[in-house]
């Protein structure tokens, strides 16, 4: 039998069992394994994607965002009382205004304050200024000490400062990209962060921001 293959004879070859196998059927075999190692690579491309989407997508997880749970912290106060943030067995809310380097002065009070101004006496709501220090080996008596001496009286129950280990890891979690920011977080009773910015000094938007995200909490909270 004759095959042909663009109007040209093609010659045939013995196998091992003696019977002659065209030159144009190893032609077609060659294509056919041709093509599962170009779809075995294809697969295995597609297999690299997606790992690594898996992968990116479960650090974007890890990162924290509005609808999640705020991590319990234990924080120190100015007047020498501790406590765990969010205050959710309190069932009140918490406006959590953090810094991990010193602030250029007024920065911090340009959030905290007319928060505070605004919600003073509401016994639902609280709010804290915090330094993440971290860790701070056998220094920590004497750089907390110098700090809590420097807070106004009527302002030392709402100062606090952290320092517990893994401040790196936290940074991380909370989604730090400078620490030259003031890091806002607002949580409800649940201990759920509803709304969360960060920036440098605060401006009128920012804080009506806030304040508007409070009294929304609120209203559903107790409707």
């Amino acid at each position: 039998m004759r095959f042909w293959r663009n109007g040209k004879h093609k010659k045939s070859i013995c196998s091992g069992n003696g019977k002659k196998i065209p030159s144009l059927f190893l032609w077609g075999r060659d294509v056919y394994i041709l093509k599962r190692r170009f779809m075995k690579r294809i697969i295995f491309i597609m297999a690299a994607v997606l790992m690594a989407t898996g992968i990116i997508y479960g650090a974007e997880k890890d990162i924290l965002s509005e609808g999640d749970f705020f991590p319990e912290l234990i924080f120190e106060r100015a007047d020498g009382k501790t406590f765990v943030f969010p205050e959710s067995e309190k069932e009140i809310i918490n406006l959590l205004v953090i810094t991990f380097s010193r602030p250029k002065e007024g920065m911090t009070e340009s959030w905290f304050l007319p928060f505070k101004k605004e919600f003073e006496g509401n016994e639902k709501i609280n709010y804290y200024e915090a330094a993440m220090l971290g860790d701070l080996g056998w220094l920590q008596g004497f750089i907390t000490g110098a700090i809590k001496g420097g807070v106004p009286e009527e302002r030392k129950k709402n100062t606090a400062l952290w320092l517990g280990n893994g401040k790196e890891n936290l940074k991380k979690k909370l989604g730090i990209s400078g620490d030259e920011y003031i890091y806002i977080f607002l949580t409800d009773m649940n201990g759920k962060i509803r709304y969360m910015t960060k920036g440098k000094k605060a401006g009128k938007e920012d804080i009506e921001e806030i304040i508007e995200k409070t009294y929304e909490i609120l209203k559903l909270w107790y409707s």
